[in-house]
């Protein structure tokens, strides 16, 4: 895979055939959401961000745009799921467990979200820290208060228990 390549497009020029989306928008169309990943019609990555709703709520733009960036390119199909030793299935939203505003850092000058590494998942022998800022203790901790909405579910301090023994 290479490098990412960025390009901004004015609003009424369409993004080139095959490309990812992170898209700025003034308000929200979901309930509760100030940004959220989805696909677009051609099934690929899309993340939309609502900069008046984020401000509106005075959350950090910059946070929102990042959580919704890395969770795009981890899980780019939003069809990841990972399940824990009581049978409970997560999906698998790297920002979700660590995204309330305590939890973000900065980077270049710039406020970014916290996301785990695959040792939240709970991979078995895992060794090294469970989320970037080291905040977790334990696989599957969540530190959340719930300020992104995920199209693809609820926030994941709530999970969904398998029905797969």
């Amino acid at each position: 895979m290479g490098a990412a390549t960025f390009a901004f497009n004015p609003k009424q020029q369409a993004p080139s055939a095959g490309s990812w989306w992170v898209v700025f928008l003034d308000n929200s169309d979901q309930v509760n959401a100030l940004a959220y990943h989805d696909l677009t019609n051609e099934g690929l990555p899309i993340s939309k961000v609502f900069v008046k709703t984020i401000q509106a709520d005075k959350a950090s733009l910059s946070v929102g745009a990042s959580h919704e960036i890395c969770e795009m390119a981890v899980d780019p199909s939003l069809n990841s799921a990972y399940q824990d030793s009581q049978g409970t299935l997560w999906a698998g939203e790297i920002c979700d467990p660590v995204e309330a505003d305590q939890y973000r850092y900065e980077s270049g000058g710039l406020l970014v979200t916290d996301f785990v590494t695959p040792n939240w998942f709970g991979h078995k022998n895992a060794v090294g820290a469970i989320d970037l800022q080291q905040h977790a203790n334990t696989a599957f901790q969540v530190f959340t208060m719930y300020r992104h909405h995920d199209h693809c579910g609820p926030p994941r301090s709530i999970a969904y228990t398998s029905a797969i023994s």
